[in-house]
């Protein structure tokens, strides 16, 4: 079994966070809880934006980590034309709205 959490800092949060009520502690304290009962023999992939605001707790509990960096205009072009071949689009062909559209990403 696997599961995939996007957004995993919504859930995650650090509980010492003077701004949150104690509903998000305990949801923590839940998440940590589930997560340490979790099947060895399954997968949890979760995904954030914001690492920092991630929990400590939950950070020792991932075997591994990746660091995904924003793709440079290049690989950025070459995303999107591959993925403009998929769909009717009307500016595929225009060389400046593809620029335009990249350098915008």
């Amino acid at each position: 079994m696997w599961s995939v959490l996007v957004e995993f800092d919504v859930l995650a949060k650090v509980r010492d966070d003077q701004n949150e009520m104690g509903e998000l502690k305990r949801v923590v304290n839940s998440l940590i809880q589930n997560m340490d009962a979790f099947d060895p023999s399954s997968i949890l992939i979760a995904a954030t934006n914001h690492p920092q605001l991630l929990d400590s707790a939950i950070w020792r509990r991932f075997d591994a980590t990746l660091k995904l960096t924003f793709p440079d205009v290049g690989v950025r072009k070459q995303l999107l034309q591959y993925f403009m071949k998929m769909f009717q689009n009307n500016f595929q062909s225009e060389r400046k709205k593809v620029n335009r559209l990249v350098e915008d990403l």
